[in-house]
């Protein structure tokens, strides 16, 4: 949530920036081997979907054991919604870095915040989507995001 502060005596959001998708990940173990894990089954997700993959299929694409996802996450539901929550963390941390890198020009500004988006969809597939709209915990986190962004 934005905090305020006053400027001239307009209130004016205060983000904390960049900082979403650390926040995220200081939740989980903090082994070397999680956070590749992590972006290997982003990379699965993203170019090929993922409803059609099944708590036994995982560790072997993920050359990992049951027990390590169990530390990640519950559930591969929960697995899923946690790599759709980097994901868009990151999304949020990128447009505000490009966002920064322009300060001087507020319509660059929002260019900047708001390319970081498109960049982000390139890296899909329609077989991600398709999985999204069928995933109501990954439906939501979109949904906020967008609402997050438009707040931005």
């Amino acid at each position: 949530m934005p905090r305020t502060r006053t400027k001239v005596g307009v209130p004016e959001p205060v983000v904390v920036r960049g900082a979403e998708e650390s926040a995220l990940l200081s939740r989980l173990p903090q082994a070397p081997r999680m956070l590749e894990i992590l972006d290997e089954l982003e990379g699965i997700m993203l170019s090929e979907g993922f409803l059609h993959l099944n708590s036994d299929a995982l560790p072997n694409r993920l050359r990992c054991s049951k027990a390590t996802l169990y530390r990640l996450a519950a559930n591969r539901f929960a697995l899923f919604g946690l790599i759709i929550e980097r994901w868009l963390a990151r999304l949020r941390d990128n447009g505000w870095a490009r966002s920064d890198a322009v300060r001087d020009d507020p319509s660059a500004r929002l260019v900047e915040y708001l390319q970081a988006g498109p960049l982000a969809i390139e890296t899909t597939t329609p077989e991600f989507w398709r999985g999204l709209q069928g995933f109501p915990q990954g439906y939501q986190a979109l949904n906020a995001h967008q609402r997050e962004r438009v707040r931005g």
